[in-house]
């Protein structure tokens, strides 16, 4: 229209590696399109655009893999969109708000670990991955403000960030179920009740109130009945397991659970993938597999047979069908 481009249209550059393919206004790519910046089409924006730049909802991809899917204002990332890299084989994510190309406001990053190698008879089964986390807020692209952030072990801070630093007040739940609340510096806990490091892990635990997220992933409610041992009423205490409270037998239930928890995930990760079936949940044990656990582990003894196991298992709140 008036010797400009104008409506639908496509443009090939010279050297045969840009290419526009959608609307134009007066000249100026304006609507919806697609530009690719190589002869293959790997990287590409395709999306809104207003006079030239983009504009509204878009995704980038970039030679190195790395995408971008989201709003954009006047060519920068800006508003809700969700980047991946994936520079180096690693992957990290964010999805969150955006401000002039950085993260801002509140967002959630995501490292993300590798597919884990598994034996040959369960290459195509699924898996349970857990990763490194941050939920909150952001500035100019630091994690500053207030904000969540989930280790790949089961540990968590929920705090003040200053820069992608703890910094200011903050709760720091170990791997082991330990709790520090108090004031970080720079990432250390700096409070006259900062624990130890080399005693964070040998020291009698405290799981802590209902909001420990490791007290969330153990329910052994069910075993309350048998929590008093025989040796109670009358006995010497010291032949026993020392304690005469049905709370207390729960505790050291609770802490011996939290103590080997890293290693109780590990164990369970090898033996859901042993006699994999196609089509069955990847996140539950099977009952041949746990035959498997319980004999190698001598859960199974000449007074604890597979059927006692069995009907223990198959009983009580526990039971799954």
């Amino acid at each position: 229209m008036n010797g400009r481009r104008h409506g639908d249209g496509v443009y090939q550059s010279a050297d045969g590696m840009t290419m526009y393919e959608g609307q134009w206004s007066e000249g100026k790519r304006h609507g919806f399109g697609r530009l690719t910046f190589d002869a293959s089409g790997d990287s590409y924006y395709e999306g809104q655009w207003v006079n030239g730049c983009k504009h509204g909802e878009g995704k980038q991809m970039w030679p190195s893999g790395n995408s971008y899917s989201g709003q954009w204002s006047f060519g920068k990332m800006y508003g809700h969109g969700t980047m991946i890299w994936c520079d180096g084989g690693a992957r990290e994510q964010y999805s969150g708000n955006w401000e002039d190309n950085l993260p801002q406001g509140d967002g959630t990053y995501m490292w993300l670990a590798p597919e884990p190698k598994v034996d040959q008879d369960a290459r195509n089964a699924p898996t349970q991955q857990m990763n490194n986390r941050y939920s909150g807020e952001w500035n100019k692209g630091f994690r500053h403000g207030v904000g969540t952030f989930h280790y790949a072990n089961g540990a968590e801070y929920n705090g003040d960030w200053n820069e992608n630093s703890k910094t200011g007040d903050g709760r720091y739940t170990f791997e082991d179920g330990c709790v520090y609340r108090g004031t970080f510096d720079k990432d250390q806990m700096s409070g006259s009740h900062a624990p130890v490091p080399s005693m964070i892990n040998r020291a009698a635990l405290n799981i802590g109130g209902e909001d420990n997220p490791v007290r969330r992933c153990i329910d052994v409610s069910d075993l309350l009945p048998f929590a008093l041992p025989l040796d109670v009423g009358g006995h010497d205490l010291n032949s026993g397991s020392g304690y005469d409270e049905a709370e207390e037998v729960m505790r050291e239930v609770h802490n011996m659970l939290l103590r080997y928890l890293g290693e109780l995930k590990q164990l369970y990760s090898r033996y859901r993938q042993m006699l994999y079936k196609e089509g069955v949940d990847p996140y539950v044990l099977s009952t041949h597999q746990f035959w498997l656990f319980a004999r190698d582990l001598d859960l199974m003894t000449p007074s604890c047979s597979l059927s006692r196991i069995n009907r223990f298992i198959s009983s009580g709140p526990r039971q799954h069908e």
